[in-house]
Order: C-alpha cells, then structure tokens, then sequence
C-alpha cells in the first residue's frame, strides 16, 4: 500500500502545488546498476528545475526482492539564502530508515531561518517516539542543522513515516515560497559544501562509485544530483 512510487508522486505533487516545475533532459543515463557485472541493484536518476528553488533530484534504487531506495535532493541556486536538503527513504524487508536532512551552514542570512527552524523543532517533537537512527561520525554529519530527522523503524509505521517525511517537506517548501533573500553574487559559501559533498564524498558514493566508477559518480554529482547552476 506504502509504496516508494508513490511518495516520489506525492512529493512532486507537493511540489507542484507551490512552485513551477521542469523536467530536465539529462546529458547522463536514466538507469544504471550495481555492481555492473551481476546488476543486484536497479537506479533510476530523475532531475527537474524548480523555479525560485533551484535544482531537484530524484534517485531510486531497488534489487536483492527486498530493498527499495527513494531519494529526493534540494540544491538551491548558487544566489538563494536557503537550506539544502536531502532525504532518504530506505525499505530493506520489514526495516524502515528514514533521513530528512536540513543543512544551513551556508546560509548567510541566519535569522531568516528562525521560523522555519522552530516549526521543524514541532515535528522533531511530534516524532520524537520513533527510534532514532545512530550513525557514525563523518564530516559531514556535524553540519547538519540540529533539526534534521534520522529514525529507523519499520513496515507497520510505514504511514506515519510517509507522513513525518511530507510534513517537514511542507514546512521546506512553505519557507522557500514566502523567502525574498537573494543575491545576485555566489553563495560562496554553498559552493564550497557542494564541492565538498562531491569529492570529499557524501554516504551514497561508496555504492554509486561501485556502480558507475569514480569519474561518472562525480558526473552525476555535479551535473544532476548537486547542480547549482
């Protein structure tokens, strides 16, 4: 019933529904597989142009009869004052991981973030019962805002998993609908993260290096699934 489809669908439903939106073609393939001699997981790689927003990915894996992947990357334009987020929807049999990843380092403008910040404080505390996830240290696990959702659960939550992952993608859109900050000079400072997630490596490109190499990984960082421009 909880199918990864159809969150893709009612993500870009919601979407769709505040701001106007292009899929793009891309100078990359559509489906690669992992590892590529025995194909035991299937990506699909979608890219769409968000006006006012920036750039918006959509990855999504399966393989193994038991692991479904779905995740949704938003790369704000090099002059927009707003959050990169990033989530990430994991089924592995009855297991259920969840990330929702705000990151705001980059921005300039801090106090235009205190609103959107204390209604995601609301869904961090509507939420709070659901396990959360502990994962290990990297460099990039301490830049993220302390707002930021990571739960592991499983299949009989799948509803309320759904749910947590459209409401704070709502209060996202809402602040980038009502924001007017932007500059018509580089975020230098969102440029440097972006690089930084490309080639200092972020926690997919272990696995999409396997499946693509390291030179078309980078590819398909900066040209579909970190793409600034």
């Amino acid at each position: 019933m909880y199918d990864l489809e159809e969150l893709r669908n009612k993500i870009l439903n919601k979407i769709k529904s505040k701001f106007d939106i292009k899929q793009l073609d891309m100078n990359f393939k559509e489906e690669f597989y992992y590892p590529k001699s025995i194909h035991l997981l299937k990506f699909n790689i979608e890219q769409y142009q968000i006006k006012n927003l920036g750039n918006l990915a959509i990855l999504k894996g399966k393989g193994l009869g038991i692991m479904k992947m779905l995740t949704v990357v938003f790369t704000p334009s090099i002059t927009k004052d707003i959050p990169l987020v990033i989530i990430d929807f994991i089924k592995m049999a009855n297991k259920r991981t969840v990330f929702i990843e705000f990151y705001t380092n980059h921005i300039i403008q801090k106090e235009s973030i205190n609103g959107l910040e204390n209604r995601l404080e609301k869904l961090n505390i509507k939420y709070e019962y659901i396990e959360n996830y502990i994962e290990s240290i990297n460099w990039y696990t301490t830049l993220r805002n302390k707002y930021s959702i990571l739960k592991k659960s499983t299949k009989k939550y799948d509803k309320i998993l759904y749910e947590m992952v459209l409401e704070n993608l709502e209060e996202y859109l809402s602040y980038v609908q009502n924001i007017k900050i932007e500059s018509n000079e580089k975020n230098t400072k969102l440029e440097t993260f972006i690089n930084d997630l490309i080639y200092k490596g972020n926690p997919s490109t272990s696995v999409l290096e396997k499946a693509l190499g390291k030179e078309e990984t980078i590819k398909l960082f900066k040209e579909i699934i970190f793409n600034y421009k």
